[in-house]
């Protein structure tokens, strides 16, 4: 009894869905459609859960504010603390201890270097005022004397520590600072103010300078030459000082005695002569160019470019009474065209080519002469590459 029910069951199903190749693959068709489709599908309804909906009123708002008492205590706690230090979560325990302990430190150490420098300047400050003699006595005013003492106190200590360096001991430094040349001048009323003066130095070098053997200027160049040997070899530096000195002195005394001199709204010009001295090049001299047949053909015959007043265009048509161009469009050579009687001549319009005319000799000729002054030009060029 059951197989025969399967049976029956399966020839009503397939009596009432019948099952081909066609079928199968269009319900194999439509299903692959509907997998690709479904998700492309946009859900234009957006749902949204209600706790996510903001929804405020004006008393919501106001129960949100805080109250006056909240205020007032939020504001002396404030007023009390000054500031309020908080800690990060990424703030390690104890960094707040250690950040001022570290800046404790450094101002007690700093402190303990200064009382040094102080201490240690003041003596050295008062030997160096003994012997240079140069300082003022401060003011009464005790601001102003310990600032100037901590001033003096640091710089003779620097001072101090430059000499006591072995490179300071072999040679004197020539950028040492030398205290006796400024003198500090501080005002009893206004201590702030200082005034820096410059000890006169009395010795003047000369202005004439006077050698065995002159000078050779070459002012074009702002050149001059010195032939007298140097004398002493035992202090090299300081003959070649005085003997660069005394040629720039010779130099700016020939430039202001020979050169002429004029006043100009810019200032006052000196006009140099033209150089003397011949430099030596670098390459030779660069080759003259080869001239061109018509070049050489116009020095043989003595032709000469053309001036100004015939390179004219312009000429006056005493039969118009006009100026005309020379050449071109109802130019002076086409005056001719323009008849309407020509004169021929037998013998030319004999020896004719068939299908020419009168009025095209002219431009016939001007191709003919072109084309020969080509020729002409090519067979130069081919001269000129032989040689």
């Amino acid at each position: 009894m059951p197989q025969s029910n399967a049976v029956s069951s399966e020839s009503i199903l397939s009596k009432a869905h019948p099952t081909s190749k066609k079928d199968k693959r269009l319900r194999k068709h439509s299903a692959f459609l509907s997998r690709i489709e479904k998700p492309h599908e946009k859900n234009l309804v957006k749902r949204r859960r209600p706790s996510k909906k903001l929804v405020a009123n004006l008393d919501n708002l106001l129960d949100a504010l805080p109250k006056d008492d909240e205020i007032i205590t939020r504001g002396t706690h404030e007023n009390k603390e000054g500031k309020l230090v908080q800690k990060s979560l990424k703030s390690r325990p104890g960094f707040l201890k250690r950040k001022a302990k570290l800046e404790r430190e450094e101002k007690e150490r700093f402190g303990r270097n200064l009382a040094q420098i102080i201490g240690a300047g003041i003596t050295d400050a008062k030997a160096q005022n003994s012997k240079s003699q140069s300082a003022e006595a401060f003011a009464s005013d005790p601001e102003s004397s310990s600032t100037s003492t901590k001033f003096a106190a640091i710089r003779a200590w620097a001072c101090a520590n430059m000499e006591l360096h072995p490179d300071f001991k072999k040679n004197s430094h020539p950028f040492t600072p030398n205290l006796h040349l400024f003198s500090a001048q501080v005002s009893a009323k206004n201590p702030t103010k200082r005034k820096m003066t410059v000890a006169k130095n009395d010795c003047k070098l000369p202005i004439e300078v006077n050698k065995p053997t002159p000078y050779t200027f070459d002012l074009g160049l702002l050149l001059a030459c010195d032939p007298n040997p140097l004398v002493n070899s035992s202090n090299l530096e300081d003959d070649l000082v005085a003997t660069a000195r005394d040629g720039a002195q010779a130099l700016i005394n020939q430039l202001l005695s020979t050169c002429p001199i004029a006043s100009t709204p810019n200032g006052v010009l000196l006009t140099l002569p033209k150089p003397e001295t011949s430099l030596p090049r670098e390459k030779p001299l660069p080759k003259p160019k080869e001239l061109t047949a018509w070049q050489r053909f116009a020095a043989k015959k003595g032709i000469k470019s053309k001036t100004a007043e015939q390179r004219k265009k312009l000429v006056f048509d005493e039969a118009t009474g006009e100026w005309v161009p020379k050449w071109g469009y109802k130019g002076k050579n086409k005056a001719n065209e323009s008849d309407w009687i020509v004169e021929v001549d037998e013998k030319k319009e004999m020896n004719r080519k068939e299908g020419t005319e009168y009025q095209g000799d002219g431009r016939r000729a001007l191709k003919e002469k072109i084309k020969r002054n080509e020729r002409l030009q090519r067979a130069n060029e081919r001269k000129t590459r032989i040689k």
